[in-house]
């Protein structure tokens, strides 16, 4: 055994017992061994003692590295029936997850090129946007007004601003041209406007990489598999942001709980799995998302702690947060912006907005999404905790006691919204800034 290859270390798992993780980073494997007797450890110069936090970050670590952890017990000792199912559970993962590793390892790799290109083209625009903010507005205001009405809705406003462009050489616009570029502040924002086309091009090549990769990763489902996500769905759990099937629960022997023991194990690593994209590219959107990565981390730590009022309090509002945002998605576009005047307004336009866009499978699971949410928040229904009860402090009802396993199921609603929502949000963006670039190659150009 090489072992520069192979690290063993061990942590006290009780006083009575110590966990040793065996480590072979060539096979990118970890072997977790439960129930070891401390002394052999203690004895063993091959092992390094470790803390128990240590033993965590370095399990975290090795679960973003895509190494596969088997968890089994010291052969000396019979493991308890609990043991035994977690174990094999861990095994029914491990047969999954080492199948489709190399759609997971290539999904994190797409994902975090076009989080870096978004990131690129946001920062870019965002910049030109602010230089504009510096130009003296009367000219441009006061020559588009007479053209373009303002209650527009944003399409025809760039068809008709594409119209004006056509023609720029018989409407006066040449003569506003050449008064604009006396103007310091605009030569500034023209020059960033010649590098946003390019930093959209390969933010669009980044976007169909990853939808080309997911439409071979949904042809992984089998519809007995799409078949028990339903199943779970209808009693509270989604699954439906997974884009490979991981989890075991077509097996015959496992359950619910198996799969909620699961996410919580070892302080629910594999729960933070789930979100942890939000959390590494926050900066992508600016402060707004970065308060938010601050609150998903906010709400796991307080599951972890037992705080499961506070954790579900912050997990409320991430999800009132998203629904807002989504019925912002495309709302002006094509027709004139919607204001809503309640909830049940915002989910009617975004059930409509699915029907509309049919991005794959999610127009089904948002009408689920939808149904969740609405019994979220009348406090009906027993999948999930009332919204209401919890916001509202009702701490002395005695049938409101939300556990673990509530938690994971609003954490599992979160990060399905969430995934929904982002991938919109692109889609909204590309068709809007492709549509605008069409409409300028048709044209002699923009500003």
């Amino acid at each position: 055994m090489d072992m520069k290859q192979v690290e063993g270390f061990y942590y006290y798992q009780d006083e009575k017992h110590a966990t040793v993780l065996i480590v072979d980073y060539l096979k990118h494997y970890v072997q977790k061994i439960m129930n070891c007797p401390p002394g052999e450890c203690m004895n063993d110069e091959a092992m390094e003692y470790i803390s128990v936090n240590t033993a965590t970050i370095m399990l975290e670590g090795f679960s973003r590295k895509f190494f596969v952890i088997q968890e089994i017990n010291y052969g000396n000792e019979e493991p308890s029936e609990e043991q035994k199912r977690k174990f094999h559970v861990f095994d029914e993962f491990n047969k999954r997850y080492t199948k489709h590793l190399k759609y997971i390892k290539e999904e994190a790799r797409l994902y975090q090129i076009l989080n870096e290109k978004r990131f690129t083209y946001t920062e870019i625009n965002d910049r030109h946007i602010e230089s504009l903010h510096k130009v003296d507005p009367t000219l441009i205001h006061s020559f588009l007004s007479t053209l373009i009405p303002d209650d527009l809705p944003e399409k025809e406003r760039t068809v008709a601003l594409a119209n004006i462009m056509k023609n720029r050489d018989k409407n006066g616009f040449d003569d506003l041209m050449k008064e604009l570029h006396k103007d310091k502040a605009y030569e500034e924002s023209n020059e960033l406007s010649k590098k946003i086309q390019p930093a959209f091009m390969e933010f669009l090549k980044a976007f169909v990489d990853v939808e080309l990769l997911m439409a071979k990763e949904y042809s992984l489902y089998t519809d007995k598999y799409k078949k028990k996500m339903d199943e779970y769905a209808d009693k509270g759990l989604f699954l439906y942001c997974l884009n490979t099937p991981d989890l075991p629960i077509d097996a015959e022997d496992i359950t619910m709980d198996d799969i909620y023991n699961y996410f919580l194990n070892d302080d629910a690593m594999f729960l933070q799995g789930m979100f942890e994209v939000f959390i590494k590219h926050g900066d992508v959107g600016g402060e707004i998302n970065k308060r938010e990565a601050d609150d998903i981390v906010a709400s796991y730590n307080l599951l972890i702690e037992g705080k499961y009022w506070a954790s579900l309090r912050n997990l409320y509002a991430l999800i009132d947060h998203h629904h807002k945002l989504c019925a912002g998605i495309f709302n002006g576009y094509e027709e004139a912006k919607k204001e809503f005047k309640n909830g049940k307004e915002r989910s009617e336009y975004i059930c409509k907005l699915f029907t509309d866009t049919k991005v794959y499978y999610y127009e089904a699971v948002w009408h689920k999404l939808d149904a969740a949410i609405e019994e979220m928040n009348k406090g009906c229904g027993d999948r999930f905790v009332s919204r209401n009860a919890i916001i509202h402090g009702d701490y002395e009802k005695p049938d409101v006691n939300p556990q673990a396993k509530d938690v994971i199921n609003v954490f599992m609603i979160y990060i399905t919204m969430r995934m929904i929502i982002d991938r919109l949000t692109n889609i909204e963006e590309i068709i809007k800034e492709s549509n605008i670039y069409y409409l300028s190659y048709k044209t002699k150009g923009w500003l």
